[in-house]
């Protein structure tokens, strides 16, 4: 067998068979439905977390004490305290969300990218480019130059997807993992701290008052000891939220990572590769070897 039989039909052939087998096989796609489910399952679960969390700080927000010293109405909000942390995990769960939805988009490329009709056209197209390469007379030069691009780049995108997602989740599992099970453990704990809180809160319910000096000095002495539990409610409320920044910054990071920086590198760094080895120079020979 010549030399330019080999480069011209053999190689092109086999390289056609085995992106057939990858293609038709699904062994890619089934690792990456994985993938995806399992990072989609992740998001959704956070995304309650923090929806979870939102909710029983806004209602800890939402909690006034009213005092009336020396008969002068005040109006105390121990959870108004809280109002950055909210903002900032209110922020976490829309990141969330939109974290889903990409998660959900990635899913939805994956079944068109392993869409069967498209694997036919990809090795119908591979086949054409080997056949036109059989026939040097019959196929103009720059046609076949055209079928072998048009291949290769469908090659790419057919497993595109699958590569980069299967990358990420190993990426997770290797680097992200530990961090984002602590993280979220955490905001679950402070979650459940905080609705403890506010449960033991709306416990108490305010006496009806009646007018006359001792249920003045009742309503005063009343009013104390709410001040002096709304200072111990904030107190109590920042014990158990004390950490809580920290583990929403933790788990924004995991998933940026995860779901958008890590996916993009991995099938920037595959469609790079992919495009050198189809572009990369042919190997010539040294010169001090001519005569050999």
């Amino acid at each position: 067998m010549s030399k330019s039989l080999l480069k011209k039909v053999v190689g092109p052939l086999l390289v056609t068979l085995i992106i057939a087998v990858g293609a038709f096989s699904g062994v890619f796609d089934a690792d990456a439905e994985e993938s995806v489910e399992a990072a989609l399952k992740r998001s959704l679960v956070t995304f309650g977390v923090a929806r979870s969390l939102n909710a029983v700080i806004s209602v800890a927000q939402g909690t006034e004490v009213s005092v009336t010293p020396m008969g002068m109405g005040v109006t105390l909000a121990p959870g108004e305290v809280l109002d950055p942390l909210n903002d900032l995990v209110e922020r976490f769960s829309g990141f969330m969300l939109v974290s889903s939805v990409a998660l959900g988009t990635q899913k939805v490329l994956l079944e068109i990218s392993s869409w069967l009709p498209y694997s036919v056209f990809l090795v119908a197209i591979g086949l054409a480019a080997v056949a036109s390469r059989m026939m040097p007379g019959a196929v103009p030069g720059y046609w076949k130059q055209y079928l072998w691009k048009a291949f290769w780049m469908l090659a790419i995108l057919r497993f595109l997807l699958p590569v980069a997602l299967v990358g990420s989740e190993w990426m997770y599992s290797g680097f992200l993992q530990s961090r984002h099970i602590e993280a979220e453990k955490g905001i679950t704990q402070a979650s459940q701290s905080v609705q403890s809180i506010n449960e033991e809160r709306g416990v108490s319910l305010s006496d009806e008052s009646d007018e006359g000096a001792w249920n003045a000095v009742k309503s005063w002495a009343g009013d104390a000891r709410n001040r002096a539990a709304s200072a111990v409610d904030i107190e109590r409320y920042s014990e158990a939220l004390k950490e809580t920044a920290k583990d929403t910054i933790e788990l924004i990071v995991v998933f940026f990572l995860s779901t958008f920086l890590f996916p993009v590198a991995i099938a920037l760094a595959f469609w790079k590769l992919a495009k050198w080895s189809f572009t990369r120079p042919p190997v010539t020979q040294a010169p001090g070897r001519a005569g050999d």
